[in-house]
């Protein structure tokens, strides 16, 4: 396996927040990420500190975000994921500090 690509900032950004909330980062409805427990937009409900789908499954591509709940839906057989546990893999070009020079 080469060398992995490096985070972008978004990225990072996201790897940085969740590990200051523990970590763990969990689907809301609308496909918003956020940690457990963030509160919440009074007018929409949405997350005050979210990320995109994307962004989590960019994070999972490259060994930044872990799987640990799945939902299985008639559209999804094998499942979505609806949880992840978020770390930096030791192997990581990026690490903590250079994530927050971002």
């Amino acid at each position: 396996m080469g060398e992995a690509e490096p985070l972008t900032a978004t990225m990072a950004a996201a790897v940085g927040d969740a590990l200051m909330h523990g970590g763990q980062l969990v689907r809301h409805q609308g496909g918003h990420w956020s940690y457990p427990g963030c509160p919440r937009l009074s007018h929409s409900g949405v997350p005050e500190w979210s990320v995109g789908g994307s962004t989590i499954n960019a994070l999972i591509d490259r060994g930044y975000a872990k799987v640990t709940e799945r939902r299985v839906s008639t559209k999804h057989p094998d499942g979505f994921p609806i949880s992840v546990q978020i770390s930096v893999p030791d192997d990581s070009p990026d690490t903590p500090d250079k994530m927050s020079e971002r």
